[in-house]
């Protein structure tokens, strides 16, 4: 069979289309926000990215408690259940982040003095910040229904149509009618909300809505819901609420921009983890679920694992001064510092990432909720100490104390399988 013959074959493949589809669509998603960063940079201010990132921020503070665990349940409940149930499940689980949502706002009009003074948030922000987070989680709802549907090409369509025109408002806006960082919000919002009422169409479509509401269900997500918006919450201390800290602390919206774009080229490294995770975990599940450990096996893998991280890491760090120096405006070169201590910070992270996975795999309930706990508690207290010390510098330095501390509970929480690995014994 020649190249070309065999080429045509598997390109015609319909699973293979699939994951191309699924594939290109989620590189594309990260490639072009990331490159676009370098524009953004460029047209906006650092108290505009400072702005940006308070909003943002804001939005992923909130977004655990809108969607509670009620995404990863639609997840599994669409093959658990029959058509009947999933659409009173849905129907019953929609209300209820509608509720959270209206819920928020009344909780946030509440402390509007403490947001207007402290982090100079608009009040446009109060009501927006939950709006906002509430299209989010029925896009996410979206992308979830089409792909367990079997959906690729609507998938991809579905996913860069959203980015395009999130992208194309935000730069008209900025380049065109020099709206500053209320075009890039309105960009988002645009996008998000022409999403959300084609996501009401489909749901309509697919009879997904209008079915009865199950007080069942709510109590159901709610039991649910307490260790899943843990940990998520556990996970936003971590990463991203130390600008909450800088613009409290130095009342400055230029350093906090500064460092979100110093924390946005460390996420890199956390890219590069998720996507060799996609490769080591299920490996390792396959070794955990098998009678007799291979411990030999394990330490293989970290071993492997640890050192592209490693690797990765090394390289991010020795371009990043090329980056700063020749991509951005000479005024966010002061980030460069916080740069390399936060890839430092992420590489922990992803060191963390590969013992937690042994939690994971053996559903270790209590241990993630106490470990989401003092996530967020490690993170408030260094991040308190530190940022009001030495200020960005400082969250950056509480990041990697945050991610040491965590690192070294999930080793003590899978202390019986890292004796094993480290002994060459099998358990």
């Amino acid at each position: 069979m020649s190249i070309q013959s065999t080429f045509r074959q598997y390109s015609n493949n319909p699973q293979l289309k699939a994951v191309g589809m699924y594939t290109f669509a989620n590189f594309f998603n990260k490639a072009v926000s990331f490159l676009l960063l370098f524009y953004f940079t460029k047209v906006l201010t650092e108290s505009d990215f400072g702005m940006l990132s308070l909003f943002n921020t804001s939005i992923l503070f909130v977004m655990p408690f809108i969607s509670l665990g009620i995404l990863q349940s639609v997840n599994t409940d669409f093959f658990k259940l029959d058509k009947v149930e999933f659409q009173n499940f849905f129907s019953t689980s929609l209300i209820m982040s509608v509720c959270v949502a209206v819920i928020t706002v009344g909780v946030l009009l509440l402390f509007k003095t403490i947001f207007q003074q402290k982090f100079h948030f608009p009040v446009t922000f109060i009501t927006l910040i939950p709006f906002i987070a509430l299209l989010s989680f029925i896009n996410e709802q979206l992308v979830i229904l089409i792909r367990n549907n079997q959906e690729p090409q609507h998938f991809f369509l579905v996913n860069v149509s959203r980015l395009l025109v999130e992208i194309c408002i935000a730069v008209f806006l900025i380049s065109a009618l020099h709206y500053g960082w209320l075009g890039r919000v309105a960009g988002v919002i645009i996008s998000y909300f022409l999403l959300a009422a084609y996501s009401l169409w489909y749901f309509k479509k697919k009879g997904y809505i209008f079915g009865k509401i199950k007080m069942q269900y709510v109590k159901n997500e709610l039991l649910y819901s307490v260790p899943i918006v843990t940990m998520q919450l556990g996970i936003f201390c971590l990463s991203s609420s130390a600008v909450y800290f800088i613009n409290y602390f130095s009342n400055n919206l230029q350093m906090v921009g500064s460092f979100s774009v110093a924390a946005t080229f460390a996420s890199i490294v956390n890219v590069f983890c998720i996507a060799l995770l996609q490769y080591v975990q299920p490996k390792l599940y396959h070794i955990f679920s098998q009678k007799v450990m291979d411990t030999i096996a394990i330490k293989r893998l970290f071993i492997f694992y640890t050192a592209a991280m490693i690797l990765f890491t090394i390289v991010l760090i020795i371009a990043l001064p090329m980056v700063y120096h020749f991509l951005l405006k000479k005024t966010y070169l002061p980030g460069l510092q916080y740069c390399y201590l936060l890839c430092i910070g992420q590489l922990f992270w992803a060191i963390t990432w590969f013992f937690f996975s042994w939690m994971l795999y053996h559903k270790e309930k209590r241990k993630i909720l106490l470990l989401s706990l003092s996530a967020v508690a490690v993170s408030v207290v260094f991040n308190w100490i530190f940022i009001g010390l030495y200020a960005a510098l400082g969250a950056a330095i509480a990041t990697i104390a945050s991610y040491t501390v965590i690192l070294l509970m999930v080793m003590l929480f899978v202390k019986p399988m890292l004796t094993a690995v480290l002994q060459k014994n099998t358990i």
